[in-house]
Protein backbone atom coordinates (compact mmCIF):
# COMPACT_ATOMS: atom_id res chain seq x y z
CA UNK A 1 0.00 0.00 0.00
CA UNK A 2 0.79 3.44 -1.16
CA UNK A 3 1.37 5.95 1.53
CA UNK A 4 -1.00 8.26 2.49
CA UNK A 5 -2.61 10.55 0.22
CA UNK A 6 -3.75 13.83 1.09
CA UNK A 7 -6.53 13.53 -1.48
CA UNK A 8 -7.85 9.77 0.00
CA UNK A 9 -9.73 9.04 3.05
CA UNK A 10 -8.03 7.49 6.18
CA UNK A 11 -9.02 4.24 7.91
CA UNK A 12 -7.43 4.86 11.67
CA UNK A 13 -6.99 0.81 12.84
CA UNK A 14 -6.69 0.10 16.11
CA UNK A 15 -4.79 -3.16 16.42
CA UNK A 16 -4.77 -3.17 20.06
CA UNK A 17 -3.13 -5.35 21.46
CA UNK A 18 -4.54 -7.02 24.52
CA UNK A 19 -4.76 -5.84 27.47
CA UNK A 20 -3.66 -2.45 26.83
CA UNK A 21 -6.37 0.00 27.37
CA UNK A 22 -8.76 -1.32 24.59
CA UNK A 23 -11.82 -1.60 26.04
CA UNK A 24 -11.54 1.51 27.60
CA UNK A 25 -10.71 2.92 24.02
CA UNK A 26 -13.66 1.00 22.69
CA UNK A 27 -16.20 2.53 25.18
CA UNK A 28 -15.41 5.73 24.28
CA UNK A 29 -15.55 5.22 20.54
CA UNK A 30 -18.84 3.77 20.94
CA UNK A 31 -20.65 6.12 23.88
CA UNK A 32 -19.11 9.41 21.66
CA UNK A 33 -20.06 8.15 18.09
CA UNK A 34 -21.74 11.39 17.62
CA UNK A 35 -19.26 13.77 18.66
CA UNK A 36 -16.64 12.19 16.22
CA UNK A 37 -19.30 11.99 13.88
CA UNK A 38 -19.61 15.82 13.86
CA UNK A 39 -16.00 16.40 13.55
CA UNK A 40 -15.57 14.65 10.58
CA UNK A 41 -15.06 10.91 11.56
CA UNK A 42 -16.95 7.57 11.43
CA UNK A 43 -16.57 4.97 13.91
CA UNK A 44 -17.10 1.31 12.26
CA UNK A 45 -19.50 -0.97 14.24
CA UNK A 46 -19.15 -4.23 14.16
CA UNK A 47 -21.78 -7.07 13.11
CA UNK A 48 -24.93 -6.46 14.17
CA UNK A 49 -24.75 -10.17 15.43
CA UNK A 50 -22.44 -8.92 18.00
CA UNK A 51 -24.58 -5.99 18.77
CA UNK A 52 -23.77 -2.46 18.50
CA UNK A 53 -20.16 -2.70 19.62
CA UNK A 54 -17.20 -0.63 18.48
CA UNK A 55 -14.90 -3.88 19.37
CA UNK A 56 -15.02 -5.16 15.48
CA UNK A 57 -14.00 -8.71 16.49
CA UNK A 58 -16.68 -10.30 13.49
CA UNK A 59 -14.48 -7.94 11.02
CA UNK A 60 -11.16 -8.96 12.28
CA UNK A 61 -12.40 -12.46 12.59
CA UNK A 62 -13.34 -12.47 8.97
CA UNK A 63 -9.83 -11.93 8.00
CA UNK A 64 -8.05 -13.94 10.30
CA UNK A 65 -7.00 -17.13 8.49
CA UNK A 66 -9.31 -19.86 8.91
CA UNK A 67 -6.99 -22.70 10.78
CA UNK A 68 -6.68 -20.68 14.08
CA UNK A 69 -8.59 -20.75 16.90
CA UNK A 70 -9.10 -17.48 17.96
CA UNK A 71 -11.50 -16.83 21.34
CA UNK A 72 -14.51 -15.49 18.76
CA UNK A 73 -14.53 -18.91 16.67
CA UNK A 74 -14.41 -20.77 20.68
CA UNK A 75 -17.47 -18.76 21.35
CA UNK A 76 -19.18 -20.04 18.38
CA UNK A 77 -20.23 -16.14 17.46
CA UNK A 78 -19.06 -16.89 13.91
CA UNK A 79 -21.78 -19.62 13.58
CA UNK A 80 -24.23 -18.24 12.01
CA UNK A 81 -22.72 -15.95 9.66
CA UNK A 82 -20.08 -16.30 7.11
CA UNK A 83 -16.57 -13.95 6.20
CA UNK A 84 -18.60 -12.65 2.94
CA UNK A 85 -21.57 -11.20 5.35
CA UNK A 86 -19.10 -9.70 7.95
CA UNK A 87 -16.76 -8.32 5.26
CA UNK A 88 -19.79 -6.82 3.42
CA UNK A 89 -21.10 -4.86 6.13
CA UNK A 90 -17.72 -3.44 6.97
CA UNK A 91 -17.43 -2.22 3.39
CA UNK A 92 -21.10 -0.80 3.75
CA UNK A 93 -20.38 1.34 6.23
CA UNK A 94 -17.13 2.90 4.24
CA UNK A 95 -19.11 3.16 1.79
CA UNK A 96 -22.49 5.32 3.73
CA UNK A 97 -19.39 7.36 5.38
CA UNK A 98 -17.78 8.15 2.30
CA UNK A 99 -16.62 11.63 2.75
CA UNK A 100 -14.93 11.47 5.61
CA UNK A 101 -12.26 9.24 7.71
CA UNK A 102 -12.93 6.06 9.74
CA UNK A 103 -11.94 4.82 12.67
CA UNK A 104 -12.71 1.06 13.27
CA UNK A 105 -10.62 -1.24 16.67
CA UNK A 106 -9.82 -5.14 17.65
CA UNK A 107 -7.61 -6.14 19.34
CA UNK A 108 -8.02 -9.85 17.58
CA UNK A 109 -6.39 -7.80 14.06
CA UNK A 110 -3.15 -8.82 16.04
CA UNK A 111 -3.63 -12.09 14.98
CA UNK A 112 -3.15 -11.51 11.69
CA UNK A 113 0.65 -12.50 10.26
CA UNK A 114 0.29 -14.66 6.87
CA UNK A 115 0.54 -12.98 3.64
CA UNK A 116 -2.83 -14.75 2.64
CA UNK A 117 -4.03 -11.91 5.78
CA UNK A 118 -2.34 -9.27 4.36
CA UNK A 119 -3.50 -9.47 0.48
CA UNK A 120 -6.93 -9.93 1.55
CA UNK A 121 -6.73 -7.20 3.90
CA UNK A 122 -5.14 -4.99 1.53
CA UNK A 123 -7.56 -5.94 -1.85
CA UNK A 124 -11.09 -4.87 0.40
CA UNK A 125 -9.24 -1.74 1.06
CA UNK A 126 -8.17 -0.75 -2.41
CA UNK A 127 -11.67 -1.08 -3.55
CA UNK A 128 -12.48 1.61 -0.67
CA UNK A 129 -9.82 3.70 -1.69
CA UNK A 130 -8.78 4.04 1.89
CA UNK A 131 -5.45 5.06 3.17
CA UNK A 132 -4.47 2.86 6.02
CA UNK A 133 -2.97 3.63 9.13
CA UNK A 134 -2.61 1.11 11.83
CA UNK A 135 -2.57 2.20 15.62
CA UNK A 136 -0.94 -0.49 18.07
CA UNK A 137 -0.14 -0.16 21.35
CA UNK A 138 2.80 -2.31 23.22
CA UNK A 139 3.35 -3.45 26.80
CA UNK A 140 6.61 -5.00 28.90
CA UNK A 141 6.11 -8.48 27.74
CA UNK A 142 6.16 -10.18 31.23
CA UNK A 143 2.80 -8.30 31.82
CA UNK A 144 1.48 -8.84 28.21
CA UNK A 145 1.83 -12.50 29.07
CA UNK A 146 0.72 -12.53 32.30
CA UNK A 147 -2.34 -10.66 31.69
CA UNK A 148 -3.65 -12.18 28.67
CA UNK A 149 -2.88 -15.72 30.67
CA UNK A 150 -5.92 -14.58 32.98
CA UNK A 151 -8.12 -12.77 30.72
CA UNK A 152 -8.82 -15.76 28.73
CA UNK A 153 -8.44 -18.21 31.49
CA UNK A 154 -11.60 -16.20 32.99
CA UNK A 155 -13.93 -17.30 29.98
CA UNK A 156 -15.14 -20.92 30.74
CA UNK A 157 -15.12 -21.89 27.08
CA UNK A 158 -11.95 -20.95 26.25
CA UNK A 159 -10.74 -22.45 29.22
CA UNK A 160 -12.10 -25.87 28.35
CA UNK A 161 -10.81 -25.55 25.05
CA UNK A 162 -7.02 -24.51 25.94
CA UNK A 163 -7.53 -27.62 28.59
CA UNK A 164 -9.16 -30.31 26.50
CA UNK A 165 -7.54 -29.42 23.23
CA UNK A 166 -3.93 -28.23 24.06
CA UNK A 167 -2.61 -29.06 20.67
CA UNK A 168 -4.98 -26.75 18.78
CA UNK A 169 -4.66 -23.70 21.31
CA UNK A 170 -2.09 -21.22 20.04
CA UNK A 171 -2.80 -17.92 21.39
CA UNK A 172 -0.21 -18.02 24.29
CA UNK A 173 2.36 -19.15 22.43
CA UNK A 174 5.59 -17.04 21.51
CA UNK A 175 4.27 -16.12 18.09
CA UNK A 176 0.99 -14.21 19.26
CA UNK A 177 3.69 -11.96 21.58
CA UNK A 178 6.14 -11.55 19.04
CA UNK A 179 6.15 -7.56 18.75
CA UNK A 180 9.14 -7.47 15.78
CA UNK A 181 6.60 -9.78 13.88
CA UNK A 182 3.24 -8.05 14.35
CA UNK A 183 5.01 -4.61 13.52
CA UNK A 184 6.40 -5.90 10.10
CA UNK A 185 2.38 -7.14 9.31
CA UNK A 186 1.18 -3.88 9.71
CA UNK A 187 4.18 -1.77 8.06
CA UNK A 188 4.01 -3.51 4.88
CA UNK A 189 -0.25 -2.75 4.95
CA UNK A 190 1.12 0.63 5.69
CA UNK A 191 4.06 2.62 6.17
CA UNK A 192 2.07 5.08 8.30
CA UNK A 193 1.82 2.92 11.44
CA UNK A 194 2.02 4.69 14.73
CA UNK A 195 3.67 2.60 17.84
CA UNK A 196 2.73 3.49 21.32
CA UNK A 197 4.09 2.71 24.44
CA UNK A 198 1.21 1.47 26.57
CA UNK A 199 3.74 1.43 29.86
CA UNK A 200 4.66 4.85 29.07
CA UNK A 201 1.41 6.44 28.78
CA UNK A 202 -0.27 4.56 31.95
CA UNK A 203 2.74 5.98 34.17
CA UNK A 204 2.36 9.29 32.47
CA UNK A 205 -1.04 9.93 32.12
CA UNK A 206 -2.86 6.95 33.99
CA UNK A 207 -4.53 6.36 31.00
CA UNK A 208 -3.80 5.25 27.35
CA UNK A 209 -6.45 7.32 25.99
CA UNK A 210 -4.66 10.76 25.22
CA UNK A 211 -2.51 8.63 23.25
CA UNK A 212 -5.15 7.39 21.21
CA UNK A 213 -6.84 10.80 20.42
CA UNK A 214 -3.52 12.33 19.27
CA UNK A 215 -2.83 9.36 17.39
CA UNK A 216 -6.25 9.57 15.12
CA UNK A 217 -6.18 13.42 15.40
CA UNK A 218 -8.85 13.74 17.49
CA UNK A 219 -9.09 16.46 20.64
CA UNK A 220 -7.33 15.70 23.36
CA UNK A 221 -10.01 17.80 25.20
CA UNK A 222 -12.50 14.85 25.31
CA UNK A 223 -13.92 14.01 28.39
CA UNK A 224 -12.08 10.87 29.40
CA UNK A 225 -12.37 10.80 33.33
CA UNK A 226 -15.21 8.12 32.73
CA UNK A 227 -12.67 5.69 30.53
CA UNK A 228 -9.67 5.71 32.47
CA UNK A 229 -8.02 1.92 33.58
CA UNK A 230 -9.86 -0.14 36.16
CA UNK A 231 -8.68 1.82 39.59
CA UNK A 232 -7.76 -1.33 40.78
CA UNK A 233 -5.56 -2.94 38.11
CA UNK A 234 -4.36 1.06 37.32
CA UNK A 235 -3.46 1.05 41.51
CA UNK A 236 -1.50 -1.94 41.23
CA UNK A 237 0.48 -0.84 38.11
CA UNK A 238 1.61 2.55 39.51
CA UNK A 239 2.29 0.66 42.51
CA UNK A 240 4.59 -1.15 40.75
CA UNK A 241 6.52 1.32 38.79
CA UNK A 242 6.13 4.30 40.83
CA UNK A 243 8.46 4.43 43.99
CA UNK A 244 5.93 5.12 47.42
CA UNK A 245 6.43 8.66 49.11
Amino acid sequence: MLPANKNRRRLFIHVGTHKTGSTSIQAMLLDKRKQILSLGMACILDHPSNNIRTNCMLIANAFIRPELWTPARINRRLADFGSTVVIDWFKEQCIQNASIDLIISSESFCYMRTKSERKNFMRCLDGLELDAIPIIFFRNEKDWRRSRKIQLEKNEAIRNFMETRKEEFSLLDDWYFDKEEIMNFWLQISPNCRFIDYDKEVLTNKTVLPAFLQAVDLPKSFNIKDYYLNRTRRRRFLDRYLPRR
